[in-house]
This record gives structure tokens, C-alpha cells and sequence, in this order.
């Protein structure tokens, strides 16, 4: 499947996701619209009419046995009032009985009354309703209340014309904001698609912004670390490449001239044959230390080297490094010196090593000859309440000129003013330094007056 066939199905897709987004949003507002038409018109008309009803009832059951209660009941409850005795005569009419003829129609049919019942009568020319409530007495007698249903039906109708307008307003605002909501869930993960595209590309500075603390959220961050450790892991191979093109081609060319030369030339001469044996011994050993400096400052640029916290006594280390180097110094007719009592320190005790090392062996080769390289120890407060101590590795020489020394911690980098033909190291010693010692935050830095050239770094005391 080719890089194009896969973008447009994601586009697809992701077209496909924000409209069902937006159908779900929409769908969600229609049941919520739907639920409020039926609590609106369904329930709350009955309940108004229940209402309506269990007021006449009450007042109906407080009494009308005299003309004062049949008139306060009259204009109480707006309802006519059909008294029968017991032997189904009428004793009393509301004069405002609607419809006199049919209503008394209507109730005659309903005696003899033994229960509480209720009966609904619409007129076809008006439309209007109208409830029948009859009540049975002690005595035998019947009391019917006659009442119209207009008022709740109107209520009801207008609230029918509310609700559609409602309706209308509540769907275009359910329209647009499910619009805006499907177009920002499904933003961030086209997004992500885009992104996780690109690094099929090989593109690793794709850098996506966070901005939700949710699975989405969590989803960007995690394609961001991905995105970052990819990228690192490019770096490093091409660090890789780039150093061992740049480095192993001396050694390798010496390595296989002087092979050549065993072969062809001193294969029989057992003294030149050993000579030149030995310059190849040299070289391979070169060459396993330009492998080795060039993977450590590769796995350093990329991040994927962590430190630890070691703590140990820092004198004995730095004495170790120095027995690695006495040869190295003695060949050059130097002698190295250290000065400063012991202190326990917090550090990665394999990386201090490689710091130290790499420091002292930059001393031995741009020493001038016959002098002394000086490794002191001195303690000093840093900010707050921290101890430190300064490890300081000197040497006397050319002095380095000011704009150099910032330079020479780069990888490669040699001064111009200085004259290195017994140099032999691989060029990353002190890129190597600076790495380790920014990973760990450690101060450090470098000084050149009068022929005498510092190197030094802070180291906690604990």
C-alpha cells in the first residue's frame, strides 16, 4: 500500500468519524427535545386538568348545603352546580349552566348516582370541553358540577405553539454546537493521524500541542514521547555513521598499508615483520578506542544514556585514572600530581571515570614536555546549603586563545594556534565531557592564561 493510498483512507475515515460525531450530538438533542414535548403536552396537560378536577372535588366536599356555600363554591371553582334529591328531581341550576338542554340530558343519564364519577362532554360547533364531576350525598341525593376544560386546553395549545418554536431554536443550536463539538474531538486525532504519518516519512520534529488532560490528551503526549524518541534514535544512527566515516578511516588505511607491507616487504625480515606488527597492534587499538568514544557520544547526544547516583570516595578514582595514564605521561617525559583531601561525592561512578580520563589524557597530549600535569581537589560552597567540591586538571602549554574556548568542547574541534602532531586521541574526548556533564548539570568550563591552560567541574559533597 503506497504512502498516498494510506492518506486518503484516513482522510476518509476521519470525514466518516465527524459525522457520526455529529449525527450522535444531533441524535442526543432530538431524544432530549422529544422528552420535553412528552413531559410538556402529555403529562403536564393531565396534570392540569387532575389539578383542575381535584379542586372542584375539594370544594364539593367542603359543603353546598346552603345558598352562601352553592355561591362561594359558584365562584370558587367558575362551575355550574345540578342538584338532584333522591327520588331524581332537580332541586337546583346554576343559571349559568352551558348548554342547559344537553347538560341535563347528559346528567339524568348518569342518576342514579352511587359513586364518584366523572364523565368528559365535547361540543362539535365550538371545540370546547367541558367535565361532568358528579358526587352521590348521605342523604341519596346527587350534586353534579358542571366546568369547561378551555382554560387548560388553551394553556395547553399555547405551550404546543411554544414548544414548536423552542423546537425550531433548540435544533439549530443543537446543529451548531454538535458541529463544533464533533469538529474538535475528532480534530486532535486527525491530527495525531497526520502526525503518525509524517514519522512514516521519516519527518521526527512533528511536535503536536496538548490540550486536554483526557485520553486524547494523554494519546498526543504519548505520540510526542514517540515522536522525540524516534528522532533520538535518528540522531544517534546518524551520529553513528557520520563518526565512523569521519574516524575509522585513518586507522583502517594504516592498518591495511602496513598489512600490505608484512605481506609483500618484512614478512621474512623478523625485525621489520615485528615493527610493523606492532604499528597495526596500535592502530587496532586506536581503533577500539574511536569505537568505543564514538558509540558513548552518540548514546549521549541521543539521550540514551541515563546516570545514576553513585556515591564514593572521589580520590581513589582519580588515582586510578592516573595509574591508566602513567605510560601515556611517562612517554612524553610527563609526571602527574594530585593535591586535595578525599571527599564522598554523588555521581555516576563509571561516567566520572570516562570525565576524568578523557580530561587527564587532553592534559598529557597538549603538555609541553617535561612538566607537570596538576589534578587538584578543592572545596567550596555553591548555592544554599549545597558543598561541592572543584576538580581542577592543569596543564602547562600554548595558551588558548579566547575564542577557542568555547570551541574546543565541540567534537572534532582543535585550535588552530596549537601544534598537535603527537595527538593521537579520536577528537571526542572532550565532546564526551561536555555531554556527560550537562546531563548530570554540572558545572563546568575552561581556562588558558600564560601557558597554562584549566579545565574544572563542581562535583556535590555529601
Amino acid at each position: 500500500m503506497t504512502r498516498r493510498q494510506i492518506s486518503g483512507q484516513t482522510t476518509n475515515g476521519f470525514r466518516h468519524i465527524g459525522t457520526r460525531l455529529f449525527a450522535a450530538f444531533l441524535t442526543m438533542a432530538a431524544l432530549t427535545i422529544a422528552v420535553l414535548w412528552f413531559v410538556q403536552v402529555v403529562l403536564l396537560r393531565d396534570s392540569y386538568v387532575d389539578s383542575k378536577i381535584e379542586t372542584v372535588e375539594q370544594a364539593l366536599l367542603s359543603g353546598i348545603d346552603t345558598t352562601e356555600k352553592i355561591t362561594a363554591f359558584e365562584e370558587k371553582t367558575s362551575a355550574a352546580l345540578l342538584i338532584f334529591d333522591n327520588e331524581r328531581n332537580l332541586e337546583y341550576r346554576s343559571q349559568g349552566l352551558p348548554m342547559m338542554g344537553m347538560m341535563q340530558r347528559v346528567v339524568s343519564d348518569m342518576l342514579p348516582l352511587e359513586n364518584r364519577r366523572l364523565e368528559y362532554i365535547e361540543t362539535a360547533h365550538t371545540a370546547v370541553r367541558y367535565a361532568v364531576l358528579g358526587q352521590p350525598q348521605e342523604d341519596g341525593s346527587a350534586v353534579f358540577a358542571v366546568f369547561s376544560l378551555a382554560d387548560t386546553d388553551e394553556a395547553a395549545r399555547l405551550l404546543r405553539q411554544q414548544l414548536w418554536l423552542m423546537t425550531a431554536l433548540l435544533l439549530i443550536l443543537a446543529a451548531i454546537i454538535s458541529a463544533w463539538l464533533s469538529t474538535r474531538f475528532s480534530k486532535p486525532i486527525r491530527a495525531v493521524t497526520s502526525a503518525t504519518g509524517e514519522l512514516a516519512d521519516g519527518n521526527y520534529d512533528v511536535k503536536l500541542s496538548i490540550e486536554s488532560a483526557d485520553e486524547i490528551g494523554r494519546m498526543t503526549e504519548a505520540l510526542n514521547h514517540l515522536a522525540d524518541r524516534l528522532k533520538s534514535n535518528d540522531r544517534l544512527q546518524r551520529e553513528l555513521f557520520a563518526n565512523v566515516s569521519h574516524e575509522l578511516k585513518a586507522p583502517l588505511t594504516i592498518i591495511r598499508g602496513y598489512t600490505e607491507t608484512v605481506r609483500d616487504v618484512s614478512w621474512q625480515d623478523e625485525r621489520r615483520r615485528n615493527k610493523h606488527l606492532e604499528l597495526i597492534i596500535s592502530e587496532t587499538d586506536r581503533l577500539k578506542l574511536i569505537v568505543q568514544d564514538i558509540l558513548d557520544y552518540s548514546q549521549l547526544q541521543a539521550g540514551t544514556i541515563k546516570l545514576k547516583q553513585d556515591k564514593f570516595e572521589l580520590r581513589p578514582l582519580i588515582e586510578a585514572m592516573a595509574d591508566k595514564l602513567t605510560q601515556a605521561a611517562q612517554q612524553r617525559d610527563l609526571t602527574i600530581s594530585i593535591d586535595g583531601d578525599d571527599q564522598t561525592i554523588v555521581f555516576d561512578r563509571k561516567r566520572l571515570e570516562q570525565v576524568c580520563f578523557n580530561l587527564m589524557l587532553n592534559a598529557i597530549q597538549y603538555a609541553a614536555p617535561a612538566t607537570e600535569i596538576r589534578v587538584a581537589l578543592n572545596k567550596h560552597s555553591g548555592t544554599g546549603s549545597r558543598r561541592l567540591v572543584r576538580l581542577t586538571v592543569s596543564n602547562e602549554g600554548h595558551t588558548i586563545p579566547p575564542e577557542e574556548l568555547t570551541k574546543i568542547w565541540d567534537r572534532y574541534h582543535r585550535a588552530e594556534s596549537i601544534s598537535a602532531d603527537n595527538v593521537v586521541g579520536t577528537g571526542l574526548g572532550l565532546a564526551i565531557v561536555k555531554s556527560i556533564l550537562e546531563q548530570n548539570k554540572t558545572a563546568y568550563g575552561v581556562e588558558s592564561q600564560a601557558g597554562l591552560t584549566t579545565f574544572w567541574l563542581d562535583l556535590l559533597v555529601i
